[in-house]
């Protein structure tokens, strides 16, 4: 024990077992850190996939209300063209019951006296129009020109007389009484 040899020698066998401790501990490091990075790289793959199956769900819904809004606008100008070019088609279109627009009064169809007796008092053709009246002169059907000028008419601040007011009164009375009363609105964009 006391010799420098042997000494020696105990030093040498401490650092060849330090060296095959050492080496078993880098070992674990290096299998520790080599799981680490596999790991990230399968949370990396993960987070990859869910951001591109979350494009692809957006794209897919924000395309459906695309075209949802593209045919909205398509019948949309549909419409506003066939007021345009013929309203008759376009009213028969637009509003659910047809025999509005066939020229026959439902007012006078009905058999309610009430509506007879009030068609009767406010027939618009019993209300003569003076020579001398230089106002609108509206007939129906109203187009989209007359309704502007209509408008126009009123901001200026000029009366209309009374046979074109009970003209455009038996018009809305016509269309509004088959509408329905309650009109539900929905926040869906359609």
């Amino acid at each position: 024990m006391g010799c420098a040899g042997s000494a020696w020698r105990d030093t040498e066998r401490k650092k060849t077992k330090r060296i095959r401790l050492m080496s078993a501990t880098e070992k674990a490091f290096n299998a520790a850190i080599l799981i680490q990075k596999w790991y990230r790289r399968y949370l990396a793959r993960q987070e990859v996939r869910r951001r591109c199956s979350w494009t692809i769900f957006q794209s897919l819904e924000y395309a459906g209300e695309q075209d949802q809004t593209k045919l909205y606008n398509f019948f949309n100008d549909l419409i506003t063209h066939l007021f345009d070019a013929n309203p008759y088609i376009a009213a028969s279109v637009t509003y659910p019951n047809q025999h509005i627009f066939k020229g026959k009064n439902p007012l006078l169809t009905r058999s309610d006296d009430e509506d007879a007796d009030l068609w009767e008092k406010t027939q618009p053709d019993t209300v003569k129009v003076e020579e001398g009246y230089k106002g609108l002169k509206i007939k129906l059907p109203m187009k989209a020109e007359t309704i502007v000028k209509l408008t126009e008419y009123f901001k200026s601040r000029r009366r209309l007389h009374a046979k074109y007011v009970l003209t455009i009164i038996h018009a809305a009375r016509k269309i509004l009484k088959y509408k329905p009363n309650i009109n539900f609105a929905s926040s869906v964009h359609s």
